[in-house]
């Protein structure tokens, strides 16, 4: 049994590294690109490799114990509403908007129940173009045919409207600005088991 000043010892060193590591995971961006170059210019690769290998084992603690979450709910908010379309192209049966549930009409229990995690999982797919990769070839493979037509590729085109300044938005009466904008994101061609032969 542990004497009651070392296990208060090691409380406290638990509750410091534990702080510590949710301030290590939610730094900055820049401070972070910052550090790398820093380490780059001040210590040998074999050193600098040594330091970022301790961040990636720190990093990994964080993601075990469930740290590593970001805090953005009081941080810099975008400025612009964005949503996918996400499309199949079928040969010569056209193409068509996949059936997905923030692409069709829901019902509220379809909502609230069964969709709520869709909207993550696009955040998700947002800054990470083989994750959207994956998640198409998973398209492929879940609407395969349409009108007897094998699907081909599956397009992803990003729509997004600007958020009016507060000012703006207070004498308009909207905070959304006038104009969809859409950018060919990814165009991502399906992998057939068959064809690889």
């Amino acid at each position: 049994m542990l004497a009651r000043g070392m296990r208060r010892g090691l409380i406290v060193l638990f509750m410091v590294v534990n702080l510590a590591t949710i301030a290590f995971a939610n730094r900055p961006p820049a401070l972070a690109d910052a550090v790398a170059r820093r380490l780059d210019q001040a210590l040998s690769p074999d050193a600098a490799w040594r330091v970022r290998w301790v961040g990636w084992l720190w990093q990994r603690y964080a993601h075990l114990v469930g740290l590593d979450n970001r805090w953005e709910m009081f941080g810099r908010q975008s400025r612009f509403n964005w949503r996918y379309e996400i499309v199949g192209r079928y040969g010569d049966a056209g193409a068509r908007v996949l059936p997905l549930p923030l692409q069709t009409r829901r019902t509220l229990a379809q909502d609230l129940l069964l969709d709520f995690k869709e909207p993550k999982l696009h955040l998700n797919l947002y800054p990470d173009a083989a994750r959207r990769e994956r998640w198409a070839q998973y398209l492929c493979r879940r609407f395969p045919e349409h009108e007897g037509r094998r699907m081909e590729d599956v397009v992803i085109d990003l729509h997004w409207r600007e958020l009016r300044p507060l000012a703006e938005a207070v004498r308009t009466g909207t905070h959304l600005a006038s104009g969809t904008h859409v950018a060919a994101l990814d165009t991502f061609p399906c992998i057939w088991p068959e064809d690889a032969r």
